[in-house]
């Protein structure tokens, strides 16, 4: 049953009109204070000059910012790239577990083993540390890859095989070149030919069309939001548009779009040469932004791909537009005739699709409660920085005029040359004088400020390490200084440090976990074949098609404990304490098998599935997972009663042992009493027995001795 219309449908003007005025309205667009304040933080990360540098004065410039990014980059970098991994969907119900599995290394596989991984997460990082939010954007590619690609010396049924192969995967192949070479063979004893060998010799050209999720991080200066959006989620984001300033107009038509349109746009926006963009490129010097009289089809142009909330067709519900228009203010792009059947147009032949969601995620290293925009690390150490500037340079001016002061020249004691003499600082040299020269001349004292200067830079030293957590003893210098704490402050310095660094990974990681959702919900709509997945050393076959929408998962985040070598020893110790547990049933090989996993990744010699079987496979090949007597004659139930019996001997001589201490514990003061109570009750708990029965066991020894004297009983 159709709706009742509330209003009336949108023009395509009226949803262009909204489009230019959220974008010039929009944070981040040309000039803001937003804007303006990521490129001065920029200028800061580069360490360039402030502006206010006097001429022969220092001008030294202080990296307080890129010495504190710089440091956290590699500890947040190793967090997300070794581990394999990092997102986890949680089943939804008894007999989802493989098939979550298996949904959860394709998304990881996706995500984190791309050929452009290692590049996304370094963007991202660095964009939130330093610009206050990172971006992404996440959505399902499909583009043509034409490539051509030569073969030589191949046998005739090796062509069929070649071409059949690539037509498998779902390529086009046309065959450009075939060449037929026929050789005579020769038999190598006699010398005489004994048949001919034909060879075949290809250039083909391979037409494959690409299909995958794919996800890129947005420079800040290219990204537009809502002013009035308080959160870094986009669930209920008004507006929010990608700003493109470097699109060729070939590239633009290739596309799909009309080409009238497409030559119709201006070149060399503003946005080429915002601030912003001038600032991140470093335009000092370089070529970058530089207008170029590019060759025809390749001269750059902006779009806006936006992202706007409204009731289009006045139903009263309110839909999620894909809008792309030209610049900021331009019409909105139309598609070229032969793509009516290729996509999905709301309003054809314009560009304008209703989506099911925004494709951005962001981060924030420093959230704030009801904003969009957080505050970076750069934000926490520029006033820091601009401090260690200053009085750096007035350090280095006040020593430069205390090894080099201000002549006074008693006029009536000097010649004509004394002032030129003066000027002449060389070593050795000569000054004329008509008189003594302690009388004609003498030089002005200035006091030295150096150590003055050293104390204020070490309490501002102390306030970066406050604020970011980054110390001399987790970067690893000055030794010496380890010295000057105790052990328990150096590690409460460093366990400080390391629950920044884990708010910002943990921060970082919210964001990884709505890119998985999307990644997830990208295959699960859009694949259109099956998949395989290498899971240890099996590839399983997928099929996205029967995924189920999945929205709960998990981000496995963690500094672990210590170094390497730390995590191996206390992962050592686990497997002890299982092996023990073992014998009692406290312990079964899937706990031993998943501490396995855990040493094996630390110790970094590659996937578990090199060394040991996983539990779900050794189930389905008849084993159990706890030991079982199977034809033994009874050994093994016989050895299991032999441990309990012994671990109960044990019980049994550390009570008789208690009691004995307990009677000389009734004559002592309650101190002593009270630290006895609770060395015993360690000693039982370490064999086997709960805390409350401890409790309760001295209490009741206690109770025994003040009826009667304990017996001392032999153990068996």
């Amino acid at each position: 049953m159709a709706r009742r219309r509330i209003s009336e449908p949108l023009t395509i003007d009226q949803i262009a009109a909204a489009c230019h005025s959220k974008i010039r309205t929009g944070v981040g667009y040309l000039g803001d204070e937003v804007s303006q304040a990521r490129a001065q933080l920029w200028d800061r990360y580069f360490g360039r000059p402030y502006g206010n540098e006097e001429p022969d004065q220092s001008d030294f410039v202080a990296t307080e910012i890129a010495e504190v990014i710089d440091w956290m980059m590699p500890e947040l970098m190793a967090i997300f790239l070794s581990t394999p991994e990092v997102v986890k969907f949680n089943p939804k119900g008894e007999g989802d577990e493989t098939a979550s599995k298996h949904e959860t290394a394709v998304v990881n596989n996706l995500l984190f083993k791309g050929s452009d991984t290692y590049g996304l997460i370094h963007a991202w990082l660095m964009d939130g540390l330093v610009c206050r939010n990172g971006v992404v954007k996440a959505w399902w590619e499909e583009r043509r890859d034409v490539r051509t690609e030569s073969y030589d010396d191949l046998l005739p049924e090796e062509v069929d095989q070649l071409i059949a192969g690539m037509e498998m995967e779902g390529a086009e192949v046309d065959v450009l070149k075939r060449q037929e070479n026929v050789e005579t063979v020769i038999d190598e004893v006699s010398g005489e030919p004994v048949g001919e060998e034909v060879t075949v010799s290809l250039d083909l050209k391979i037409v494959e069309t690409i299909k995958r999720a794919r996800a890129v991080c947005l420079p800040p200066d290219e990204f537009v939001i809502e002013p009035r959006h308080n959160s870094l989620k986009f669930d209920y984001c008004p507006f929010a548009a990608h700003r493109q300033p470097d699109v060729a107009r070939g590239d633009l038509i290739a596309m799909g779009y009309d080409p009238d349109d497409v030559n119709s746009l201006r070149t060399h926006d503003d946005l080429v040469h915002s601030a912003e963009r001038t600032s991140r490129f470093d335009a000092e010097g370089s070529r970058e932004l530089r207008e170029y009289n590019d060759a025809p089809g390749m001269e750059r142009c902006t779009i806006s791909e936006c992202y706007i909330r409204l009731d289009v067709d006045g139903d009263g519900d309110v839909e999620v537009l894909k809008v792309t228009v030209g610049g900021a203010d331009g019409p909105v792009l139309r598609w070229a005739p032969h793509m009516k059947r290729q996509v999905n147009s709301f309003m054809w032949p314009y560009d304008v699709e209703v989506v099911a969601r925004m494709p951005f995620h962001a981060w924030s290293p420093y959230m704030l409660p009801h904003k969009f925009h957080g505050q970076s690390v750069a934000d926490k150490v520029e006033d820091i920085q601009v401090a260690t500037t200053q009085i750096t340079r007035q350090a280095l001016d006040n020593m430069a005029f205390c090894n080099n002061p201000r002549p006074v020249i008693n006029t009536l004691m000097a010649t004509a040359d004394t002032v030129g003499d003066t000027l002449d600082t060389r070593p050795g040299s000569g000054v004329r004088v008509k008189g003594a020269a302690g009388e004609a001349i003498s030089w002005m004292q200035v006091d030295s400020q150096i150590q003055p200067d050293l104390m204020m830079l070490e309490h501002f030293k102390v306030k970066k390490s406050e604020r970011t957590g980054v110390t001399e003893w987790n970067q690893g210098i000055d030794p010496d200084s380890f010295h000057k704490l105790s052990g328990v402050a150096i590690e409460n310095t460093q366990q400080a440090g390391r629950g920044k660094l884990m708010m910002h990974a943990r921060n970082f990681a919210e964001s990884v976990k709505s890119v998985a959702t999307h990644f997830h919900e990208l295959v699960r709509l859009n694949a259109d074949r099956d998949m395989k997945v290498l899971i240890g050393e099996k590839w399983i076959p997928v099929e996205p098609r029967r995924w189920l929408r999945r929205s709960e998962m998990t981000a496995k985040v963690g500094l672990g404990t210590g170094s390497d070598e730390a995590k191996q020893v206390n992962v050592t110790q686990l497997l002890e304490l299982q092996n023990r547990l073992a014998v009692l049933g406290g312990s079964t090989y899937r706990h031993v098998y998943n501490t396995l996993a855990i040493l094996v990744d630390v110790m970094k010699i590659g996937e578990i599935s090199q060394f040991f079987v996983d539990p779900d496979e050794f189930e389905a090949a008849g084993g159990t997972l706890m030991p079982q007597p199977q034809g033994d004659g009874g050994q093994a139930e016989a050895l299991l009663e032999a441990e309990k019996g012994k671990a109960q001997a044990g019980i049994l001589q550390t009570q008789t042992k208690a009691g004995v201490d307990m009677r000389k514990m009734l004559a002592e003061d309650d101190r002593k009493r009270d630290e006895l109570r609770v060395k015993l009750a360690a000693e039982l708990v370490k064999l086997g027995v709960k805390p409350e029965q401890a409790v309760e066991a001295i209490k009741t020894i206690e109770a025994g001795l003040k009826a009667q004297p304990p017996q001392i009983v032999a153990a068996a």
